[in-house]
């Protein structure tokens, strides 16, 4: 029947069954097609069947699901068997449906009694709801009870048993054919009681294949099985004595795409160290969809260590799992040194593993897309995906039918395929064709594929298959959706033939390629809600993208959101280009301040010279009534208009609070029907807010025209060849407005006398900013079109560059690095944007979002110390600290009640322009905001006005920074990017020339920073608690840059690592690491040692000099870390410390079992005897000794260091025993 049920694996047409009725007898059961060979022992009988060629391997595959995949069909019950074809059945699976989902059993023949022993296995309950792969492996071995079945679901293998040959061979019930039967089919069997109910229900079957070989001979090699789960927890772990799973656990899940390594060595031994020591680590893949891989011929000699890695083969480090349990080792316990666990493998037969990770269960939401137009009407069969993160971008050639093939994707994630471009079918008219649709029009009229041809022709295929790339794009851009079955790489290629078949000589007339963007992420078509919903999308941030449709243009919503809830919900708008509409305000928006009117003309004919006429009226759209704005009603007001789009921009602090109506009405040519559109909204400001700046006071409203005073200018110190174009001053700049006239006028004003000098009047109004740079120059930003300009002198304005910020700049100061930053206002809760500007070209960059700070006027600078010291318009002082994650602190207030606009930084002290009283204050930060004094302006008033002055003198600030780490693997003393963990909480201190500077704590990423740091001569030092000194030691700093190291002593005869740096002025950053060990890494890559100083005396050895005086292996370096730095005497005399290193590494490196005591005890010293007669030529022979010392001195240190970790230094001069 049709596949209405949904199952995408399923064709066109499956094999609907039931028990709605049912039989007894065999003949009139369902068969599948037989095979014309067949699989039986040498003496299975093959009853009125041809057997063509005997096989003795038979497997059988089928797709099983249920009509009614939400609810149980009560009674409904199948029998599935290997068969002769006339019911003489070889094996049995039955399928029923129960309350909890399909229960699956089998059934074999053990034994040789008479009657038969049926022995029935349960194999589960399988999801109702989705399809699963059923697959008998049967092997006919000749001779009783030794045929091998074996039963796979969802490519798992789930059960190993036997045949039914012995019921034949012993049964008495089959005593007229007393022998095995060959298989030729399948029987599907509906039998014992009828389960009416279910008539026209059942059970769906699909996608069968049967085949019949010779079973392979018995492998030389082996395999290893890895199954991987992830898991919220360790208490999910359903783990069997032997450390794997009894069951899949029920809170977790398994995982695809899990990469594993191993390591294999000859030693055989369970007991060693579960590390790859001396073997190389080789890739061994990753799990497949069903979270199982199979690393296969593996020689069964010795043993392996399984490790799970990332993609690059790197080991995981121990907390990244609950546990890896493998077969063959006996223990239970999962291994937590570096995540491996052994295994052995035996010839022709798979060992398993089982991995669990912690807290990694993948949290996913199920997320809509919905496309609506402006009006919020939904609009259908739209194109939209969520990209995630890139994977691949590859060429495909049009030229052969190989194509190209990506790289390998991992199975069970979803991907977007972005295919793009046009290559051209080189015929006689041009033939140009993109992913599915040809012209020979240059695309004035498409056709998919090509006529005469069919439509599959030229198409741009996945995997040698056809696909629907969608609806033909203007754009020649398509998007699809596509989940891997399997891991592996996905080939794409042009389609160049007829009926499904290439033709490879008529790829010679091809030139160019497409290109196919492959990403992780969601793709579908809008339906009739406009809406399309992807399901199990993993939190995570996405790119929100459309294949755009001719004649619309988008509004909205093509941004990167953030999927972090269960449900979520993004909407795409776009506009209807054939339609014409006012844009802002929004209906009934309320408005204030500038307000920007927008609206879009839909030309007819599309020509571009129709002309526009437009108007703001006051409380009405009546036609010349109460007009504010426009250019109609004796109105001639500023526009912008190309045809098609309009704005302009409305100061409503210039009109009354009240009802507007935004009139738009573009004139079409003759014969053309006009257009005319409307719009309401509110317009409220503040009472007495006449600037628009949120704040309304009493000096709102503007001195007609301000007074002028010339005087001269004290300028601030330049080199004698420069000449900027406008000195700069030692005092404040800042600008006023003339009354309904917007321009800007600038000054210049001496703190101390509060005279003014005129700089210039410009045409634009600056209200919102003015700066000045080191050379003098005047910077501000256009509030029209939000640019930087430079101010002249005499009144003319100069372009930078666009500033890409949107909103409004109240403030804005040069900084010492000659970086102009500015704040932004974004909404008028007083939220904004913190930006640094380049004064070369205009382009700003974001910074930080201000969270604490609300913006409403005011003016910022920059000092030396790289703050931001910024006061807000009620007199609030902030401080943001450019060096040190911009931390917003409040500073106070200079003095509440009073409106300040300008502020401004001169020989230290801060300058702040007042607008109610038309005052200058100055204050010291340092004092508390005491104003050091005031004044006011004789005959100007400040209006909105911003400052700038001489910028402060930088101080040059240096950062050291570096971390602490875990040295676990060799060589020791060098950090080990990947495998190495970082150590949180550890004291690292500071010291400089009068001592201790400073002493953090390590972070959670083992870091640490000391910043603004002038020039000079620093030591940081790794110290540790007392308490800790036991159980670690230092292998060792590595670092970037020059630095000495110094392996010192402190309180308690405490050693630690220093490095000490030189700072030059022009010296910005400078790194360093700590490696720490602690004894349980020894012999796995790390080490244990106290670390306090020996207090050993020197001396000489057998005539040969130590070459110090105070025990230390001579020539050694502190750059090196050496594992035994020190000789050890014997008995008393011996540094516990030393010793318990020279025990742990004849534990660790040369088998022994040594208590590590730091007792240099006879056992100790046997030990060290079988190390030196082990080593004899290296250790024996340069003294000319024949039998070994126990004393561990010259040779003997060179040698166990070398082996520890390749450090070594020079051995001196030795005097040979005579």
């Amino acid at each position: 029947m049709k596949n209405t049920y949904g199952y995408t694996t399923f064709g066109c047409q499956s094999l609907r069954i039931s028990n709605a009725v049912t039989s007894g007898s065999f003949g009139d059961q369902t068969f599948a097609a037989p095979l014309s060979d067949s699989v039986g022992e040498a003496d299975a009988t093959t009853g009125s069947f041809s057997e063509g060629t005997r096989y003795n391997h038979y497997e059988a595959q089928f797709d099983i699901a249920s009509t009614k995949p939400d609810e149980e069909q009560s009674g409904l019950f199948l029998s599935v068997s290997p068969d002769r074809g006339d019911g003489s059945r070889m094996s049995y699976l039955s399928f029923a449906d129960t309350s909890g989902g399909i229960q699956v059993t089998f059934y074999d023949v053990q034994g040789t009694d008479s009657p038969a022993n049926f022995a029935d296995t349960d194999l589960g309950t399988l999801d109702r709801t989705v399809s699963h792969t059923i697959k008998f492996e049967m092997d006919t071995n000749d001779d009783p009870s030794n045929d091998v079945v074996k039963i796979y679901i969802d490519g798992s293998l789930v059960h190993t048993g036997t045949t039914w040959e012995n019921y034949y061979r012993y049964d008495s019930e089959a005593s007229a054919e007393q022998s095995p039967r060959i298989v030729k089919t399948l029987i599907f069997r509906a039998s014992g009681t009828a389960a009416p109910a279910n008539d026209g229900m059942g059970f769906l079957l699909d996608n069968m294949s049967l085949s019949a070989s010779n079973a392979e001979e018995e492998a030389d090699t082996g395999a290893i099985q890895i199954t991987k789960y992830i898991c919220p927890d360790e208490t999910s772990v359903n783990r069997d004595d032997n450390g794997l799973e009894g069951s899949a656990p029920e809170e977790c899940e398994l995982q695809s795409g899990a990469y594993f390594g191993y390591a294999h060595g000859e030693n055989s031994e369970t007991g060693a160290p579960y590390d790859d020591f001396g073997y190389p680590l080789t890739a061994g893949g990753s799990t497949d969809e069903n979270g199982v891989m199979t690393i296969s011929d593996l020689d069964p000699s010795g043993r392996y260590v399984i490790f799970e890695t990332d993609s690059e083969n790197n080991k995981f480090g121990n907390d990244d799992l609950l546990g890896l349990y493998c077969e063959g080792d006996g223990d239970p316990d999962p291994n937590h040194n570096d995540n491996g666990d052994i295994t052995f493998v035996t010839a022709g037969e798979t060992s398993r593993c089982v991995a669990y990770n912690p807290g990694l269960v993948e949290e996913v939401a199920t997320v809509s897309l919905c496309k609506i137009d402006r009006d919020e009407n939904p609009l259908d069969g739209w194109m939209l995906f969520l990209k995630g993160d890139e994977v691949d971008e590859i060429e495909v050639p049009s030229e052969n039918s190989t194509g190209e093939d990506s790289i390998s994707l991992t199975s069970g994630i979803s991907y977007i395929f972005n295919a793009f471009g046009t290559w051209l079918n080189d015929r006689e008219p041009d033939n140009y064709v993109d992913a599915d649709y040809s012209t020979e029009d240059n695309w004035e009229t498409q056709m998919d594929g090509f006529t005469g041809y069919g439509e599959d022709i030229l198409d741009l295929q996945i995997d040698e298959q056809f696909v629907d790339w969608g609806e033909y794009n203007s754009g020649h851009s398509y998007v699809r959706s596509f989940v891997p079955d399997s891991n592996g790489a996905v080939n794409f290629r042009v389609f160049d033939g007829q009926n499904g078949d290439v033709n490879e000589s008529w790829y010679g007339d091809n030139e160019g390629s497409l290109t196919v963007g492959i990403a992780k992420g969601f793709a579908g078509v809008t339906d009739d809600g406009g809406c399309i919903e992807f399901e199990d999308v993993p939190y995570g941030d996405y790119e929100v993208g459309e294949i755009n449709q001719s004649g619309w243009e988008n509004v909205s919503g093509l941004d990167v959101v953030t999927v972090d809830d269960e449900s979520e919900t993004f909407y795409v708008v776009n506009r209807d280009l054939s339609i014409s509409e006012i844009i802002q305000p929004e209906v009934d928006e309320e408005t204030s301040g500038t307000t920007e009117l927008e609206a879009y003309y839909a030309d007819e004919n599309g020509d571009g010279n129709d002309s526009v006429q437009w108007a703001v009226r006051a409380g009405t759209c009546a036609v010349g009534t109460n007009t504010v704005l426009g250019n109609v009603d004796g109105h001639n007001d500023l526009y912008t208009w190309d045809g098609m789009d309009f704005s302009a921009d409305f100061d409503t602090t210039q009109v009354d609070n009240g009802e507007y109506c935004f009139v738009f009405n573009p004139s079409e040519d003759s014969g053309d029907e006009n257009q005319r559109l409307t719009r309401e909204f509110t317009v409220n400001n503040e009472p007495g807010d006449d600037d628009g700046d949120g704040v309304p006071n009493d000096s709102d409203e503007c001195a007609e025209t301000p007074a002028e005073t010339e005087v001269d200018k004290a300028g601030c110190p330049f080199e004698e060849e420069q000449t900027p174009a406008f000195e700069c001053s030692a005092g404040i700049l800042h600008q006023n407005i003339v009354s309904g006239d917007p321009k800007t006028k600038l000054y210049s004003v001496d703190p101390d006398t509060l005279a003014f000098s005129d700089a210039g009047q410009y045409s634009n109004d600056y209200s919102n900013n003015v700066a000045v740079d080191a050379d003098g120059i005047v910077y501000s930003i256009d509030d029209a079109d939000m640019s930087l300009y430079v101010l002249n002198a005499d009144g003319t304005r100069e372009l930078v560059g666009a500033t890409g910020i949107k909103n409004r700049v109240p403030a804005s100061g040069f900084g010492p690095d000659g970086l102009l930053y500015v704040i932004e206002k974004t909404s008028s809760d007083g939220d904004g944007n913190l930006y640094s500007i380049d004064p070369g070209t205009g382009s700003a960059t974001f910074l930080y979002e201000l969270s604490d700070v609300s913006v409403n006027g005011g003016d910022l600078v920059v000092n030396g110390e790289y703050k931001v010291i910024y006061i807000h318009v009620d007199g609030e002082v902030w401080e943001i600290d450019l060096l040190d994650g911009y931390n917003e602190i409040s500073l106070g207030f200079l003095d509440e009640g009073m409106k300040f606009t300008g502020l401004a930084l001169v020989d230290g002290v801060y300058y702040a322009t007042e607008k109610n009283t038309n005052s200058l204050y100055s204050f010291d930060l340092s004092e508390g905001f005491e104003p050091l004094g005031s004044g006011q302006f004789d005959g100007h008033s400040v209006y909105s006005g911003d400052a700038a002055s001489c910028p402060a003198e930088a101080v040059v600030r240096n950062e050291i920074f570096g971390f602490k780490y875990h040295d676990q693997h060799t060589p020791y003393g060098s950090y080990d990017e990947g495998l190495d963990a970082k150590l949180s909480n550890w004291p690292i201190r500071l010291y400089g020339d009068e001592g201790l500077i400073e002493e953090q704590e390590t972070a959670e990423d083992g870091s640490f920073s000391f910043k603004n740091l002038t020039a000079g001569v620093y030591k940081v030092c790794e110290v540790e608690s007392v308490d800790e000194v036991v159980d670690w030691f230092q292998t060792g700093p590595a670092g970037q840059g020059e630095h000495v190291v110094s392996n010192g002593g402190g309180e308690n005869d405490e050693g630690y690592y220093c490095y000490q740096y030189g700072l030059d002025a022009d010296e910005t950053i400078s790194g360093l690491a700590f490696g720490n060990s602690h004894d349980s890494n020894i012999g796995q890559g790390g080490g244990h040692s106290s670390r306090r100083s020996s207090g050993n005396e020197g001396g000489s050895v057998l005539g040969a000099s130590t070459s110090s005086g105070d025990g230390v292996v001579a020539g050694a370096s502190d750059s090196c870390f050496l594992w035994l730095p020190e000789y050890i005497k014997d008995g008393e005399g011996a540094d516990p410390s030393m010793v318990k290193r020279l025990q742990l590494f004849l534990n660790y490196f040369e088998g022994e079992s040594l208590d590590v005591n730091g007792l240099y005890n006879q056992v100790t010293i046997n030990a060290v005897k079988r190390f030196q007669l082990k080593h004899r030529d290296e250790i024996l022979a340069p003294w000319n000794l024949l039998i070994p010392t126990g004393w561990t001195w010259l040779t003997t240190t060179h040698l166990v260091n070398g082996l520890f970790n390749g450090c070594t230094n020079p051995l001196p001069q030795l005097t040979p025993f005579r």
